[in-house]
């Protein structure tokens, strides 16, 4: 009774933990939603990392960059091995537009050929 007890608590114990813990930084679908209008470059990358058109599995997002974009904005991206971000910050340097882009799916052929290394 005294064991089930003690893990019923350890159990309890460390999902009240793991709910409390701030969100890790990192390029995911729930930290793209935390970036709010207004936040600056600095903010936003508390949340994402440090912006790169490169995921850390070696997926490229620099086509992120491509399309127009107002006079005066700057626009940065984040690549990650679940999805891209891109942000567009207006002239007083604040958030003003983000968009998740999912990575495209990988064809048959070349998933095969990423399996027998020839990718």
């Amino acid at each position: 009774m005294y064991a089930a007890v003690l893990v019923l608590f350890a159990t309890g114990a460390l999902a009240l933990s793991a709910w409390l813990m701030p969100a890790r930084p990192g390029v995911t679908r729930s930290n793209f939603e935390r970036v709010q209008d207004g936040m600056t470059l600095a903010e936003v990358s508390a949340v994402l990392g440090e912006p790169s058109d490169v995921s850390p599995g070696g997926r490229a997002w620099g086509a992120l960059h491509d399309g127009p974009r107002p006079i005066n904005y700057a626009k940065h991206v984040w690549g990650g091995d679940t999805g891209g971000v891109y942000v567009m910050f207006d002239e007083k340097g604040g958030a003003s537009y983000r968009e998740w882009q999912d990575p495209p799916t990988e064809s048959s052929w070349r998933r095969l050929r990423r399996w027998l290394g020839l990718a």
